[in-house]
């Protein structure tokens, strides 16, 4: 059997913070210890006192700070991250380094440790930015930096975790060999999706993720107001936490919409949120940058009819068959979005069946597969 030594550093984990990565970090680590890994993970000090225990040992290597800043990720928190990673330096020695790409700072640090302790560095990267996309997030300049900084962290790694061939190609863009690049796909929790019972009270629609801009909730509370407008009993609901709630809120009450959209905030654990899916009638997701989309694979187990942006930064966009069990519209357009809405909550669709139908063609969608594809990977790299 596998006997390595993993430390694995992120700051931002699950159960703290939830997110695709940081829920696709906890299947996965959690998985480690069965198979011979033995797992220490570096993060910030997200808990009080001593850290939780747990088959994965947790570290804090910092102090807890904001992730952001307003609506965008902190550059003073990424750069006390960063500092802070160099404390692996007088750690016990780890076989396998293994990081999270966001927000790249922490990676000219690592590279450095690994060097000087003569262990390889293992990069999961969820998703390429490129320069473009920087630029409309941090302007021009700032943008411009940015992006010189993605490209050079693509090279530091001795071997980079792509969350989807699409982060792979957009990779290979970048200049990373082929040969140092691996995909391995999240997966899903099919059998324990369809078998979460629905909530009651469940909300007509439903948009589940992070509230940030890029997510495009604004999006599903102007196309639902063109709904209620012609239904008042509907209902829609959003899950998740973030910079954009007080906006989004504000959105709501300038449309009227008070006392038919509910703010569930994030939810304590992942039943409640399938049974919302489990309840709701459609499931909306017009973000436009995702690296995978674990959310949008959770609503198709559960056999929810899915509406995501067609959108070339979105590889979600990939899981949904348009017309079958949900649809693809067009980015940024709500007259698109409630019309793909309208067409689902009046159409009749067989739940059980199109849950079926996408686990069957999935069948990668495997966390227990993910796992053992990462040992292979940890023990290729380490030998």
């Amino acid at each position: 059997m596998t006997s390595l030594r993993l430390a694995a550093v992120s700051d931002a984990i699950y159960p703290y913070h939830r997110g695709g990565k940081e829920l696709r970090y906890h299947e996965i680590l959690e998985r480690l210890p069965s198979r011979g890994v033995f797992v220490d993970l570096y993060t910030m000090r997200w808990w009080e006192g001593d850290a939780p225990a747990g088959r994965v040992r947790r570290h804090a290597i910092s102090a807890l700070h904001p992730l952001y800043v307003g609506d965008r990720r902190s550059i003073r928190q990424s750069v006390l991250f960063a500092l802070a990673t160099l404390r692996l330096l007088r750690v016990p020695r780890p076989d396998v380094v293994e990081a999270d790409h966001v927000p790249y700072l922490q990676l000219f640090p690592l590279r450095l440790v690994c060097w000087l302790r003569g262990v390889p560095l293992v990069v999961t990267w969820h998703e390429v930015w490129g320069t473009a996309y920087w630029r409309s997030y941090l302007g021009p300049l700032g943008g411009s930096i940015a992006g010189i900084v993605e490209r050079l962290a693509a090279r530091l790694p001795d071997r980079i975790v792509a969350a989807s061939p699409e982060t792979a190609a957009r990779l290979r863009n970048l200049g990373v060999p082929s040969d140092r690049l691996r995909v391995i796909l999240g997966g899903v929790r099919s059998a324990e999706i369809r078998a979460t019972p629905a909530a009651g009270g469940a909300p007509d629609v439903l948009s589940i993720g992070r509230l940030l801009r890029h997510k495009r909730h604004d999006l599903v509370v102007d196309a639902f107001a063109r709904l209620a407008a012609d239904d008042a009993d509907l209902r829609l609901g959003i899950v998740g936490s973030g910079p954009e709630r007080e906006a989004l809120e504000r959105r709501v009450t300038a449309l009227g919409l008070d006392g038919l959209v509910t703010f569930f905030g994030s939810l304590p654990g992942d039943s409640e949120v399938w049974a919302l899916l489990r309840g709701a009638r459609v499931a909306a997701f017009p973000s436009e940058r995702e690296g995978f989309g674990l959310a949008v694979a959770e609503s198709l187990a559960a056999g929810t009819p899915t509406i995501v942006a067609d959108h070339p930064d979105n590889a979600a966009r990939h899981l949904v068959s348009d017309g079958l069990n949900g649809s693809l519209v067009t980015p940024g357009d709500a007259a698109a979005l409630a019309a793909a809405m309208r067409r689902w909550l009046s159409a009749p669709h067989d739940r059980d069946e199109a849950a079926r139908r996408f686990v069957e063609s999935h069948r990668e969608l495997s966390w227990d597969e993910a796992a053992r594809r990462y040992v292979q990977l940890l023990e290729d790299v380490a030998a």
